[in-house]
């Protein structure tokens, strides 16, 4: 939205606490509030294909006050410094951004292109800049002054009639001073005849449209009824109907925005997120590494304070067995693996880079590793090493060492020219911007071209919100990219129920969209996927956390990834207890005697291959299985059910076969449809992980392995690009 675009930023002494005004239609009485008289100011650079220098912005009217003093106090308040006086200013320092494109009509005056000149060649806009018929000009409710604006008087005198060519009443309506920059013709580009010039445009009368984008900013509402005044305002071709429409629906907006249309959670954030922790503790018996139950479970729990010392042992016992059994490769080719451990260990207070004497951290040294499955992997490397503020060791020899500048640098290059950024293609993707913002959040205010960067992203995000406050994903609106966005404003210091930029025309917000997904079941909070689906584990701890992020910042705590106000603890050990790596497998059946022999090897690459032979006196059944770190490959998989301890052996071997049921069907419901693909780019984000059967489904190429080819075939089937995988 424009919104941010805006030069109002620091109008705080001109104006009155919002909250203590009662709305006033701005289009038939004059800008009073509170007893306090107000009149609306823009500079006006449209002429230039250029946004308004200042967009219409109301100051306080005192007795005695001209169209140059008040123009002066807004000047001054923003720091803005002029050429010649307030009687006639000659020129505005910073008015002109350089890039002009001017409109249709003026570039097919011959006179006009015969006598452009291209450039501004200062910092100063100003008379003769781009022609010799260039300056500023100043109107008071759409008439041109006969005056000086230090001569010209306003007023606030009932009955008492006045000369528009050089006084202005307030008991009569709204006061409007506009500051124009004319090309040619002394205004005659602006729709205005005089100085000898006719109007090269019909420009019709906004002095209501203005009053009202005023009123707008001054309350602080940015909904998209603004945009269109805003669009309106600056065509200079727009219709008196266009215009009175333009108006009135902003005047509604604002009324409804001021006497608090914004639709009501109905819960506030401690109960739902207190209620998300008491689902997760009673649902995520044992928590272990992995997306679901897992990682994102304890930063929920942890960074909401609701964590219990059992679950926290629980996932740390887990942690441990699995960094035994893979001796402390999480994987070779995926970054998010450590990533979303660091991110779970650190904020329990442990130090991720020696944990029961592992090194978790030391893999992202590695820039290859940290950018092998691209933005993803970056991202997550860059939150994962801030979280602690973790120092980058040196990375082996023959590898690109990493660091915090390369990283950045890479998040930056890949961002999109519509503001965002993508998994792949040339299309803003809704989740991966919001995990871009979370990773740039600490950068913002030290880093030029990183704020930048994130300004331009929120706009973004701003104008594709949903009407229902929400946001889809590749064409499918839904919670889980909903609620990314709300952690990335929460971790960035954005109120999303305030900032109106997040708030529609009908006051939906993120967390309006996100409540009608809501179950809420006594002390017990959780989330569904759809709205005719049951309760969804995966969107609940997504939606936990970010209620935490923002509950943190409602709170005035660090941000949700920033452990800096943790203090680390010791791992300690434990000798008592004994992980056994081997198991020897012993089975008792039948008369028909059943020999069952098992051999794994485990390379560096953590490829492990099982070949199991069941041999009965009538049949001989082979089942080859190869299960890598990142997916699963095969059509056969063994399983086995057992349970680890001191001095126990496995008692019971069962084989089940896992074929394709659906090319494309990742949710495994018997249909394809925009769900399966958000499913499956979560899982190649890391997000997320998939089950046996999701992966085999979701092998769309059919070569034994998910990746970004097969969410571009599904994107493409689901498009109707392809009829068939």
């Amino acid at each position: 939205m424009k919104f941010t675009k805006r030069l109002i930023s620091a109008l705080a002494g001109l104006t009155l606490a919002v909250q203590t005004m009662p709305f006033v239609p701005m289009s038939t009485i004059a800008e009073t509030v509170d007893d306090v008289n107000y009149v609306t100011v823009l500079v006006d650079t449209s002429i230039l294909g250029q946004d308004y220098f200042i967009q219409p912005t109301l100051v306080e009217y005192e007795e005695g006050d001209t169209a140059g003093t008040i123009t002066e106090k807004l000047f001054n308040e923003l720091g803005i410094e002029i050429e010649g006086d307030y009687s006639y200013i000659t020129g505005i320092k910073g008015a002109d951004t350089g890039v002009v494109n001017f409109p249709e009509w003026l570039m097919n005056d011959e006179t006009f292109i015969e006598n452009y000149e291209e450039t501004n060649s200062d910092d100063v806009l100003g008379a003769y800049d781009y022609s010799s018929m260039s300056g500023w000009l100043y109107y008071v409710n759409d008439t041109s002054a006969w005056v000086g604006s230090s001569e010209y008087e306003i007023i606030n005198e009932p009955d008492t009639a006045v000369d528009i060519t050089s006084q202005a009443n307030l008991c009569n309506g709204n006061v409007v001073i506009r500051w124009a920059f004319t090309v040619w013709g002394y205004g005659a580009d602006l729709g205005y005849d005089g100085w000898g010039t006719q109007a090269m445009v019909d420009a019709n009368d906004k002095t209501d449209l203005y009053s009202a984008m005023a009123y707008a900013n001054y309350y602080g509402y940015a909904g998209t009824s603004y945009d269109t005044a805003y669009d309106i305002a600056i065509d200079f071709t727009s219709t008196e109907e266009e215009i009175a429409t333009a108006t009135k629906t902003l005047n509604d907006s604002i009324e409804a925005y001021i006497n608090g249309n914004i639709k009501d959670i109905g819960y506030s954030i401690d109960t739902l997120e207190d209620g998300v922790s008491n689902y997760i503790l009673s649902t995520v018996e044992n928590p272990s590494v992995g997306s679901l139950g897992g990682e994102w479970s304890v930063i929920q729990l942890a960074r909401s304070g609701n964590i219990t010392e059992d679950f926290k042992n629980s996932y740390l016992e887990n942690l441990k067995s699995t960094l035994i059994d893979c001796d402390g490769v999480l994987s070779t080719t995926k970054a998010t693996e450590y990533a979303r451990v660091i991110l779970a260990l650190s904020s329990l207070g442990y130090d991720a880079s020696n944990f029961e004497s592992y090194d978790l951290i030391s893999p992202l040294a590695d820039y290859d590793f940290a950018i092998n499955q691209g933005l993803n992997g970056a991202v997550y490397s860059l939150l994962a090493l801030d979280t602690c503020n973790y120092e980058i060791s040196t990375c082996e020899d023959g590898k690109t060492q990493n660091s915090r500048e390369k990283l950045v640098d890479y998040i930056l290059s890949a961002q999109l020219e519509d503001g965002g950024w993508t998994f792949f293609g040339s299309t803003y993707d809704v989740d991966m911007t919001a995990m871009v913002l979370q990773a740039l959040a600490p950068y913002y205010d030290s880093n030029v071209e990183v704020k930048s960067a994130v300004d331009k992203a929120i706009d973004l995000l701003s104008e594709v919100q949903c009407s229902d406050g929400g946001y889809a994903s590749w064409g499918s609106e839904n919670p889980c990219s909903t609620t990314q966005v709300l952690c990335a404003l929460s971790i960035l210091g954005i109120d999303s129920l305030k900032d109106t930029r997040f708030i529609t025309d009908d006051g939906d917000t993120i967390l309006s969209y996100l409540m009608n997904f809501a179950v809420v079941d006594d002390d017990n909070v959780s989330f569904k996927y759809q709205l005719d689906g049951s309760v969804d584990q995966m969107t609940t701890e997504q939606i936990g956390y970010s209620l935490t992020a923002y509950n943190r910042f409602l709170n005035g705590q660090t941000s949700l990834y920033d452990y800096s106000d943790l203090k680390q603890s010791e791992v300690t050990t434990t000798d008592d207890t004994e992980i056994t790596t081997e198991t020897s497998i012993e089975t008792t059946t039948t008369s028909d005697e059943v020999t069952t022999t098992t051999d794994t090897t485990t390379t560096s690459d953590t490829v492990t291959t099982t070949d199991t032979t069941t041999t009965t006196s009538d049949t001989i059944t082979t089942t080859d299985t190869t299960t890598t770190s990142d997916t699963v490959t095969t059509i056969d998989t063994t399983t086995t059910s057992s349970s680890t301890s001191i001095d126990t052996t496995v008692t019971t071997t069962t084989t089940t076969q896992v074929q394709v049921t659906l090319l494309g069907d990742i949710n495994v419901d018997g249909s394809i449809k925009s769900n399966d693909l958000l499913l499956l780019k979560r899982y190649l984000l890391g997000l997320d992980d998939l089950d046996n059967q999701s992966l085999v489904n979701a092998d769309a190429t059919q070569d034994g392995d998910v990746k970004s080819n097969d969410l571009l075939i599904l994107k493409k089937y689901l498009l109707g690009l392809v009829e068939s995988f």
